[in-house]
């Protein structure tokens, strides 16, 4: 797949990539699409939609047929940090 440089991620994809961080550091597991759907009030096709952008920009790692199969790479820590 192409790797898109990250110069914009947009809101919703920043909220999610915030979100996930602060799931997965309170509760020490990463959250599941529906989760993140309801804190961000919106539904999981939205979710999955943007899953596969920020993929695509390298930004998360998602492990297939997996319910909390989403991992943030160093690169969108960074990123994070930064917002």
């Amino acid at each position: 797949m192409k790797k898109e440089k990250v110069k914009y991620i947009g809101m919703p994809r920043a909220q999610i990539l915030k979100f996930i961080k602060t799931f997965t550091d309170k509760h020490k597991i990463p959250p599941s699409k529906q989760e993140v759907a309801d804190a961000l009030e919106c539904n999981v096709n939205n979710i999955t939609h943007h899953y596969n952008i920020l993929r695509d920009m390298g930004l998360i790692d998602l492990k297939p047929r997996m319910s909390r199969g989403v991992f943030l790479k160093i690169k969108a820590n960074k990123l994070i940090s930064n917002l």
